[in-house]
């Protein structure tokens, strides 16, 4: 049986995301719960990756879903690329230098980082944080700068100063969160209900009580 172009379009898209993040099959694989095979067979296009799945790996390879759909609206698919080392090796050392923290000005510092943290992370990745995994992260940043302190190394202190303060800003945008925003659009790319649910579970009356009011409405 030929496979779909769109599907090969769509896994050489996971291919290529993968390698630029110098990630293997297996670990993608296990992030999905999935075997390193079965991500070979989805990056080749044999087998078609579900709606559930490919939502599980734009966040594991911290791309919207939309990334890996790109140019198939203009009739483009795909041709099988794979950068090579040096290519890899470059694209690590500029990732690099854009995630180191500015530091000699604090609100500038904190606004950079908070927006490097949301391109690593996802707000998909925040959202689905209780108070107590900020509170735990918060801690663990907290605590690098306080060593930093006790070992009179200021760049370091600077550093964890400013990351501590861009998750402190990102708990603050999450408490104002609301699920009911991104319920259509995870709906519109085949999530059910109860999948959406099984997401955010912390969220899981506010979707039941969304679905209820749609189907109210008509």
């Amino acid at each position: 049986m030929t496979a779909d172009p769109i599907d090969i379009h769509v896994g050489s898209r996971v291919r290529l995301r993968r390698t630029l993040m110098g990630m293997s099959q297996e670990k993608l694989g296990h992030a999905l719960g999935l075997t390193f095979q079965q991500v070979q067979k989805y990056e080749k296009g044999a087998n078609r990756i579900g709606a559930s799945n490919l939502f599980k790996i734009s966040k594991a390879l911290k791309v919207p879903v939309s990334f890996f759909f790109d140019g198939i609206e203009n009739g483009e698919h795909a041709v099988e690329y794979l950068p090579d080392k040096d290519t890899v090796g470059r694209f690590h050392a500029l990732l690099a230098r854009v995630n180191t923290p500015v530091t000699d000005n604090f609100f500038e510092g904190v606004r950079i980082e908070a927006a490097h943290q949301k391109e690593r992370w996802g707000d998909t990745h925040d959202y689905n944080k209780r108070d107590a995994d900020w509170s735990a992260l918060v801690t663990y940043l907290h605590g690098k700068a306080v060593k930093a302190c006790y070992d009179g190394d200021n760049d370091k202190l600077l550093h964890h100063i400013i990351t501590t303060s861009a998750a402190l800003m990102h708990w603050h945008t999450s408490l104002n969160w609301k699920i009911e925003a991104v319920i259509p659009e995870l709906l519109n790319i085949g999530l059910s209900y109860d999948q959406i649910k099984g997401e955010y579970p912390q969220f899981a009356d506010r979707i039941e009580a969304f679905r209820k009011h749609v189907e109210a409405v008509g």
